[in-house]
């Protein structure tokens, strides 16, 4: 996971020579991401060379900038209003919360506006 709770998983159904590529479960913008690339080189190359776009760091620094206190394992900064209800990505939109509520309730908030 990473500090937005977003949630890296490995796709078996997917693979490269026994390498499986990874899927990237975004619960603020309820959307899951199938990254094109598998799981060796994700971990390799994509989180070196591309870290901002892999794991949002420029985000994130302005983030800390607002809020420099550390996010315990079991939290993320969480949307307030979720981009799929129209919330900002913008860090004034996030808000430090516990990673199972934040997954739970916005999971729930998706499953209702769906379709």
């Amino acid at each position: 996971m990473d500090w937005l709770g977003r949630q890296f998983s490995l796709d078996a159904s997917r693979a490269a020579h026994d390498d499986p590529y990874t899927v990237l479960f975004d619960i603020g913008a309820g959307e899951v991401l199938e990254i094109p690339c598998a799981f060796s080189a994700f971990h390799d190359t994509e989180l070196v060379e591309y870290t901002d776009a892999a794991l949002a760091s420029g985000f994130f620094e302005q983030w800390l900038r607002q809020h420099p206190e550390p996010i315990g394992f079991d939290q993320c900064a969480g949307y307030t209003v979720p981009l799929f209800l129209g919330g900002a990505d913008e860090a004034s939109n996030l808000s430090l919360t516990d990673l199972d509520v934040s997954w739970t309730l916005t999971g729930r908030l998706r499953a209702a506006t769906r379709g």
